[in-house]
């Protein structure tokens, strides 16, 4: 709790930090991470780090730990011991009344306010990371959360959602159409299965059509448009970009996860990567938690509650994400390393009509065996062919489940992913179409 003695005996403390205050409004801020110099950083540290930080556009404190320079667990407390206030340990569980205040997405001069306004209403809180806040900030927050998670397209467009996967209009129209295909083929058994077989002959008479088109965009399409541009912005005018990475049972592709990641041509100070982890699924937890993870990237553990899925993981972890844009990847990708770019370019070139961008995918080890080569030939059809055919011709597009890229206001503004539909990604195409 910060007390008034305690506030004038680090008054130097606090000058640097909050940027001394008038009438609530804050008059200057030139010295707000001079607290880190001599304890974590030198003042050419600091120097260097606040200059790359007005180019990207970021706090000081966010490109020191994008860089690596200082460790998230550091800066809290040394930032907590300037305030005279209190902590908790990374490994532990907080006290159920404690109040949990995120130290690293607030500005110093924030966490000030914030602090004292909490020690004025007598409270007891603490200074943490953000990922032990995404963790442990609350029951009823995170309980909010989860239950928005997995009911809240039912809620607000149960129509949408595949909880109730047939209605009772559709079950009485399928069962007169059943009694009438018995009782014709009892009355009539010849000329009701030449109807049969025509019935079934015009999906695949569309289907083949439609590969046709298909084949001929292929051949009038540009060979300039497989190449994709890159947004021709400075780093400072980037949006944060969400990388949302769900895993179940992954733990062996983990490293190589990690490196592929990071490997990823974006501004680490705006890159914001969260290992989206199944609390049941203690070999991958135990696993993640022990690695060294890069600094902008952090794990959301999503609490054991059915249905066990990966929309319902998605859902969870998108409330937490800090990224007007946010891709998904699964555990086994290798995305190019320029490819946030390329999508930001796309929507960028296209305006706010397009709000969902799906990366092409390939086989990386085609040449292995007679079983890769197939799925490379799949994955070629349908990323060169089908998919750009489908666009072409203004049709609603099936997503992958993984590499889609997507404005995350739209996102939320239609209910996310469907956690009860096993094919949340092709459904979720279907859903962006229809809005």
């Amino acid at each position: 709790m910060i007390t008034q003695q305690r506030r004038k005996s680090s008054n130097a403390d606090h000058a640097a930090l909050s940027g001394r205050y008038a009438n609530g409004l804050e008059i200057a801020a030139v010295d707000d991470y001079s607290f880190l110099v001599g304890r974590l950083i030198d003042s050419q540290t600091l120097a260097l780090a606040t200059a790359k930080a007005a180019e990207v556009r970021v706090s000081p404190h966010a490109m020191l730990l994008a860089t690596g320079t200082i460790v998230a667990q550091d800066y809290v407390k040394v930032l907590a011991a300037c305030f005279g206030v209190k902590t908790v340990d990374e490994g532990s569980h907080p006290a159920p009344h404690l109040t949990l205040v995120d130290a690293v997405s607030l500005k110093p001069s924030e966490v000030y306010i914030k602090a004292d306004y909490l020690s004025r209403a007598g409270a007891d809180f603490a200074l943490v990371t953000s990922a032990y806040f995404s963790s442990y900030e609350g029951l009823t927050t995170r309980e909010a959360r989860l239950t928005t998670a997995i009911r809240g397209l039912i809620r607000n467009a149960p129509e949408m959602s595949a909880y109730g996967p047939i209605w009772l209009w559709q079950v009485i129209v399928i069962a007169i159409c059943l009694g009438l295909m018995a009782g014709a083929s009892i009355i009539a058994p010849h000329p009701t299965r030449a109807l049969l077989l025509a019935l079934i002959t015009i999906p695949f008479f569309f289907i083949v059509l439609f590969r046709l088109g298909a084949f001929f965009v292929m051949l009038v399409r540009p060979e300039n448009a497989r190449q994709p541009l890159l947004i021709d912005e400075p780093d400072g005018n980037l949006p944060i970009y969400s990388v949302l990475v769900p895993l179940f049972r992954e733990s062996a592709v983990l490293p190589d996860l990690i490196v592929a990641l990071s490997a990823l041509d974006y501004p680490p100070a705006k890159l914001d990567c969260i290992l989206v982890l199944e609390a049941s699924d203690k070999e991958t937890v135990d696993i993640a938690t022990s690695m060294r993870l890069p600094p902008f990237m952090r794990i959301v553990l999503v609490p054991d509650r059915a249905p066990q899925t990966k929309p319902k993981a998605l859902n969870y972890a998108m409330h937490l994400a800090r990224g007007s844009f946010v891709v998904v990847y699964d555990a086994e990708d290798v995305p190019d390393p320029q490819q946030l770019r390329a999508a930001l370019a796309v929507f960028q070139d296209h305006g706010p009509g397009v709000v969902c961008v799906q990366a092409r995918l390939a086989i990386h080890n085609a040449k292995a065996s007679w079983l890769t080569q197939q799925f490379a030939l799949e994955y070629a059809a349908l990323f060169e062919g089908l998919l750009p055919a489908l666009a072409a011709f203004n049709l609603p597009i099936p997503l992958g489940g993984t590499s889609n890229h997507f404005r995350r206001p739209f996102l939320e503004q239609i209910g996310g992913w469907d956690p009860h539909n096993v094919t949340e990604d092709a459904d979720l195409g279907i859903r962006i179409a229809r809005a």
